[in-house]
């Protein structure tokens, strides 16, 4: 919730707010009342952040711009490279936060389990991975709260984004292939790893025949991904 309440709590729009919040409490299996209550809290100390923030600004503006250049890089969905590769991880991501609670859960992990280009990404790549139990309500929210900073508000945002899809259906569909994609990833640049590392060895080694049957292996998994 301390990520995503914040991302909320920046809203203006009144009317538009609340929808929000709903959508928030229904992906983390919580009680409405209770994320608005957080919203509320996270406003309210935006508010005082900025009037702190002000005050210190006017007081010590050498001060201040020696803490701007010393900061972190925040980084966001908008930040994120435009990529074939950033975009399938990011919206992977999107799809195991907001709907790993109804795909298959070693499906989920095997794909989870594979390093990510894009180091922000990765990061909560590997928070979701960590989570043992994602049939549990709230089990997202403490994927989110795990990210390690500074990613965890691109946790966040990457629960209360929309997710491309029409309906619920749809939504485990497209989740479901973007898992696979991933696999399917994974598995070719083992392939393209042992392709080079067999063409080091002798044709008739131990080590060049046990390199040639999992190669074979990862052909068979390769297919078996991409039929289903």
């Amino acid at each position: 919730m301390r990520a995503a309440a914040p991302i909320v709590a920046e809203i203006r729009d009144a009317l538009l707010r609340p929808e929000y919040e709903r959508i928030l409490a229904r992906r983390l299996g919580m009680d409405p009342t209770d994320v608005h209550a957080e919203v509320r809290r996270h406003e309210r100390r935006g508010r005082q952040g900025d009037a702190g923030a002000h005050e210190q600004r006017t007081a010590a503006p050498a001060a201040g711009a020696a803490d701007t250049s010393a900061a972190v890089p925040v980084v966001t969905l908008l930040t994120l490279p435009r990529t074939g590769e950033s975009l399938l991880e990011r919206d992977a991501l999107m799809g195991a936060l907001q709907y790993g609670h109804q795909l298959d859960g070693e499906l989920l992990q095997r794909a989870m389990s594979t390093p990510f280009t894009v180091p922000a990404l990765d990061a909560v790549r590997e928070a979701i991975a960590q989570i043992p139990d994602r049939q549990r309500p709230g089990w997202a929210l403490q994927a989110v709260d795990a990210v390690r900073e500074p990613y965890r508000g691109l946790g966040g945002e990457l629960l209360m984004a929309a997710f491309p899809a029409r309906d619920e259906q749809s939504a485990k569909a497209s989740a479901t292939d973007l898992c696979r994609r991933l696999i399917v990833r994974g598995l070719e640049r083992e392939k393209h790893e042992l392709l080079g590392a067999i063409q080091r060895l002798p044709a008739d080694s131990d080590g060049a025949r046990s390199i040639a049957r999992r190669i074979v292996e990862i052909d068979g998994e390769r297919q078996r991904f991409t039929e289903n």
